[in-house]
């Protein structure tokens, strides 16, 4: 309020979610108002003396592209999708560390005419001889997403946490020089995952639907006949009731989780993306998946486009 009458300041103290977020909004109708007078937005350090912005390092490091809409009001526009440089993602699916255990290579199972024109069933899979527990401890999520033309898909990922060197690649580190910080060492040992198994599972074909019940065989013979010391599973909220169910009266540890509830795990992917601590093996899908998923501007969640031209040519 003012005491001289049609005057008043407006402060908006806040961090900008995305590009369509209420105070970019506020600023942008400012913007066209020839009386109004506008300052900022700033930078946390800007305002708040008593803080620096080498005080944020291990926020920038974790993720850059966050760091910089949090604490200086930056929005990147670069491309769509939470994770801003393609070359993060393909540092997370190509990598001579982590290799496809299904004998013949194959990365989905089921009607995906564009990728494989033999399609396998859960049952057919087979998998090298190395591919073995290695004493490690294992958890497993699994993704069922209702189809239309196509019938309903699951997605199914087993990983498991390992320590590893971080990476950040030329298109990282120049961001890292654009923002005046600098790049991370690569020689900082810290704990990631390491994505062992990835399938996209369909039914034989359009009129088939995919199996929860095959799932749950999957999951029966990784950990007893196979011996993974698979602790955790984790399920959406499609159709898993009886899924959960029926694996903990198994002795798995199962519960749900719904990313569309929590932003959590896809943050934290994320997060480990950017420091080069996340590591699968070439996957057309689950690439896909992580290079399409974004903020949604009108419900504010994390979601995948209904609509997509990369899913439709290379998936069906």
């Amino acid at each position: 309020m003012s005491r001289y009458e049609g005057y008043a300041k407006v402060i908006a103290i806040s961090f900008m979610y995305n590009k369509n977020d209420g105070m970019q909004i506020l600023m942008n109708q400012a913007k066209g108002d020839p009386k109004t007078f506008i300052s900022g937005p700033h930078a946390t350090w800007v305002v708040n003396l008593g803080r620096e912005k080498k005080s944020f390092l291990k926020h920038y490091k974790r993720n850059p592209i966050r760091a910089r809409r949090v604490y200086e009001c930056k929005v990147d526009s670069r491309r769509s999708g939470l994770i801003k440089l393609r070359s993060v993602i393909d540092r997370v699916f190509n990598n001579d560390e982590v290799k496809n255990p299904v004998i013949g290579g194959s990365t989905v199972v089921g009607y995906y005419p564009e990728i494989s024109i033999n399609p396998l069933t859960l049952k057919d899979i087979q998998f090298h001889e190395w591919f073995k527990p290695d004493g490690k401890c294992y958890a497993v999520h699994v993704d069922l997403a209702k189809g239309k033309s196509k019938g309903d898909s699951i997605g199914f990922a087993m990983a498991h946490p390992e320590k590893m060197k971080g990476y950040a690649d030329k298109e990282l580190r120049k961001l890292w020089v654009e923002m005046g910080m600098v790049p991370p060492d690569e020689d900082e040992i810290a704990k990631g995952v390491v994505f062992d198994l990835l399938l996209a599972i369909r039914g034989s074909d359009p009129t088939q639907e995919a199996r929860m019940s095959d799932v749950r065989q999957l999951i029966y013979t990784l950990k007893f006949k196979m011996g993974f010391n698979i602790i955790k599973v984790t399920m959406d909220g499609y159709q898993s009731a009886e899924a959960i169910q029926e694996l903990n009266l198994r002795g798995i540890d199962t519960e749900l989780l719904s990313v569309d509830r929590t932003p959590d795990p896809y943050e934290t992917l994320v997060d480990l993306s950017y420091q080069g601590l996340a590591k699968a093996y070439p996957h057309v899908v689950a690439s896909r998946e992580l290079d399409e998923v974004d903020n949604d501007d009108k419900t504010g969640k994390i979601d995948h486009p209904k609509i997509s031209l990369v899913r439709m040519t290379t998936e069906g």
